[in-house]
């Protein structure tokens, strides 16, 4: 295993039980990356372990749709978390000078 994600969880290979248990409710919000979704799912179709509890977890997003209202942010909210991320994306080497407008935005599942 090599690199690391920014939980420092070590790149994907096979899951634990435990890891499943941890990751569950990420994977039910539908935030895990793609290697991580990839793992999760490798580990559900081979573990003997029913996994219940992401069910149970599951059950819970039609009630916080419902009791959570959905709130646009401030644009000055925006400003902070864009000008956070490119700071982040600097200190990381990444791409500097990313505009907010090539940042694609997040879409939970509803």
């Amino acid at each position: 295993m090599s690199g690391s994600d920014v939980s420092g969880r070590a790149a994907m290979g096979e899951l634990t039980c435990d890891e499943v248990r941890e990751m569950a409710g990420a994977f039910v919000l539908g935030a895990l990356d793609a290697q991580e979704e990839a793992a999760f799912r490798a580990h559900l179709a081979t573990c003997p372990d029913r996994h219940s509890e992401i069910a149970q977890l599951g059950g819970v997003l039609p009630a916080l749709a419902q009791a959570v209202p959905m709130v646009e942010p401030s644009a000055l909210l925006k400003d902070r978390i864009m000008a956070a991320a490119a700071r982040d994306s600097a200190a990381r080497g990444g791409a500097p000078g990313v505009a907010a407008a090539e940042v694609a935005p997040v879409a939970f599942p509803s």
